[in-house]
């Protein structure tokens, strides 16, 4: 079974940072089903002169094809026109393969996310079709991606092997992203919430803050944004809350502006 990590950051791998006091904003999970969850937030986003990068499913959990909703497509296509990103993050947003009997697999594929690591086990030749498969159900709408998001961040060994062989410019990990086709890697602040039960979200609370203290000398903050964060009102109020503080001491970019700045 392949294995579940990004790669480790390697001394020699890392290049010296491309910019200084930057900020990007994520949006996860994009597609016709979880779309309006994010409105206030792009309204705030627009507000502010803030671009973002849209981590859009082409076809999530198999509900339906992106032709199939030509008004999302519209408003995709108005997000790129203002500035924002397009980002692969997946066909289906789930993981269909055999769990097998590692229990490290189980933790990473049942308990840190459950169910949706859609990239977590395939092999080089599947992860190589798959995102093909997704770059063109892209194209066929009048999109493009430079960029690619695993769900949950899980790559393979097989995806890694495959996005070199595509017209990719970067990957993410969950605290970096990686250029490519080689690999180098820059490390990032990453804030995150799990909101599946209180404690989560009370963990990712405390969590998020203490990283966002730590991290606030660090050249690059992301902030990942999840629909089910918008579901709960208090989760929704820490994100504008931190949205608003840092707008105002850092440079907003999307993902493929921030990486365009290492060439």
């Amino acid at each position: 079974m392949n294995s579940l990590s990004t790669p480790a950051p390697r001394p020699d791998a890392v290049i010296s940072n491309p910019s200084r006091g930057t900020l990007m904003v994520v949006l996860h999970d994009v597609a016709p089903q979880t779309w309006g969850r994010y409105r206030v937030l792009l309204e705030t986003l627009d507000r502010s002169g803030i671009p973002c990068s849209l981590l859009v499913v082409t076809d999530y959990h198999g509900q339906g094809g992106l032709p199939a909703h030509p008004e999302f497509v519209a408003a995709l296509r108005l997000r790129r026109e203002r500035g924002d990103e397009i980002v692969f993050h997946g066909v289906w947003h789930q993981d269909k393969e055999p769990l097998g009997l590692s229990p490290r697999q189980w933790i990473l594929r049942r308990l840190y996310t459950a169910r949706e690591g859609e990239f977590a086990a395939l092999s080089a030749p599947r992860a190589l079709g798959r995102v093909a498969h997704g770059l063109q159900q892209l194209a066929d709408v009048g999109l493009t991606a430079q960029g690619f998001v695993a769900p949950a961040w899980l790559m393979s060994r097989g995806t890694r092997q495959a996005l070199p062989m595509l017209p990719m410019r970067y990957a993410a990990g969950r605290r970096c992203l990686y250029r490519l086709p080689d690999w180098q890697v820059q490390p990032q602040v990453s804030l995150v919430w799990s909101v599946r039960s209180r404690t989560r979200r009370v963990l990712s609370r405390v969590r998020n803050d203490w990283v966002l203290w730590r991290g606030r000398k660090r050249p690059s903050v992301r902030l990942d944004i999840h629909p089910a964060d918008l579901e709960y009102p208090a989760v929704a109020r820490w994100w504008l809350r931190t949205l608003e503080r840092l707008v105002h001491e850092r440079e907003s970019l999307t993902k493929a502006a921030w990486v365009a700045r290492w060439s």
